[in-house]
């Protein structure tokens, strides 16, 4: 089947980069649209030559394909709910073909594979779908991220933000400071509240699960931490003290 066979070939065009990119391919995108057949017309077909095909290579090969082309329909789906704990990659420890990629595709979300992650959710989470997700905390401050703040809190409708700090992991690894974030798919609403909790202290998970449960909750909105110095998400009450920044200068540090 000559729609097959180019179908095939397209697919291992779009994915050649996997073991680089992963889940961030996005069979959907104009560039990788499929001109000969869509996933759905090739994998019944890869099936078939599968349960037909008595040479072991050939059939390898079928394997591998069909799960490129399963691969590929489930990137391009549209879903309701997406929860993970997204990837850790800072900038200086990419690869080329990494930055190259999230240049061109996630230039304000670039600093961090985490971040660029949290815009990839929002992308696959359908019209009032919601992503629900581990993520670090420094993107909520961090000069660095700026662009990549006024972004999120344009891109849709905040639910939740719950601080949890370090030791957050039952499992054994590098430690850093990572919350719980929830953003829904839908027109963004500046004036629509989000709440935040605040379990960064306790030192233990079961600490930190009870502090989650008797947290103060803090009420905010996406309007008022766009008006933030560098789009800065504050989650506490400041009161009415001017910021250091009305009193004092400072060329450094």
């Amino acid at each position: 089947d000559e729609r097959l066979q180019n179908g095939m070939r397209r697919l291992y065009e779009i994915f050649q980069d996997a073991p680089t990119l992963g889940s961030l391919i996005n069979p959907s995108a104009p560039e990788n649209r499929l001109d000969t057949a869509t996933f759905s017309y090739l994998e019944p077909l890869l099936v078939k030559a599968l349960s037909d095909g008595k040479d072991v290579e050939v059939r390898e090969r079928g394997i591998a394909a069909k799960g490129i082309a399963r691969a590929a329909e489930m990137l391009s789906e549209q879903y309701t709910l997406v929860s993970t704990n997204v990837p850790y990659l800072g900038r200086g420890n990419q690869s080329g073909g990494m930055k190259s990629f999230v240049d061109e595709n996630y230039p304000r979300s670039r600093n961090d594979i985490a971040t660029v992650f949290i815009k990839r959710c929002i992308e696959i989470s359908k019209s009032g779908g919601t992503s629900s997700l581990v993520v670090p905390q420094k993107w909520l401050f961090l000069v660095t991220y700026s662009d990549f703040r006024e972004d999120v809190l344009n891109s849709g409708s905040w639910d939740f933000v719950a601080r949890l700090g370090t030791s957050a992991f039952q499992t054994p690894m590098w430690d850093f400071n990572v919350m719980l974030f929830s953003i829904s798919s839908s027109s963004s609403q500046e004036d629509d509240g989000f709440v935040s909790f605040e379990a960064s202290n306790p030192d233990s998970i079961t600490g930190k699960k009870e502090r989650l449960k008797s947290s103060e909750v803090f009420e905010s909105t996406q309007r008022k931490q766009l008006k933030n110095t560098d789009k800065r998400v504050i989650l506490d009450e400041l009161g009415d003290e001017p910021l250091l920044a009305q009193k004092a200068e400072s060329h450094e540090g």
